[in-house]
């Protein structure tokens, strides 16, 4: 029987994250707010990554793997506030629907274009022709002995798949 100690807990999920982020830290790994292409090659004097940006990142690489709870907690030990994503103003934002505002309404249908325009030109001209004119393809030296080979009396190989 094994009896659960949180505060060993804690204490051991607290070792793991901030081993984590000494890992992340000497690897060079950019755990900054955005994202960034691996090729991209930054001078250290740019790099803005602070203690807590690596321990918010450990952090949230282990949660991912423990109960909610224990995530919780382990943020709270760590002294790691919750981050705030900023939403985007209403006003600002273009893509907002009204079904956004209201969730319980169902979205509004989008308005039928009344006249079917058709396109100016018409380019499937320049293919038709080109599909005229078919190239007679090489033959190779087995090929045109197949061609030479008497096949009377020979059955089609379809003939073989059916009853």
């Amino acid at each position: 029987v094994y009896r659960h100690s949180q505060d060993r807990t804690m204490s051991w999920l607290k070792k793991k994250v901030e081993g984590l982020a000494g890992g992340l830290r000497q690897t060079g790994l950019y755990v900054g707010a955005g994202s960034q292409s691996t090729t991209f090659v930054r001078s250290k004097k740019s790099q803005n990554s602070s203690e807590e940006d690596y321990l918010r990142y450990a952090c949230g690489m282990v949660c991912d793997y423990v109960a909610v709870e224990l995530a919780e907690q382990l943020r709270n030990q760590l002294g790691l506030s919750p981050v705030s994503v900023a939403k985007p103003n209403s006003t600002h934002n273009t893509f907002r629907t009204p079904a956004a505002d209201n969730p319980g309404e169902p979205p509004m249908k989008k308005r039928l274009v009344e006249c079917q325009e058709e396109p100016l030109e018409d380019y499937t001209k320049f293919n038709s022709s080109s599909s005229k004119q078919k190239k007679v393809a090489k033959l190779s030296a087995a090929q045109k002995l197949l061609a030479k080979v008497d096949k009377t009396g020979m059955k089609s190989l379809s003939s073989f798949f059916k009853k």
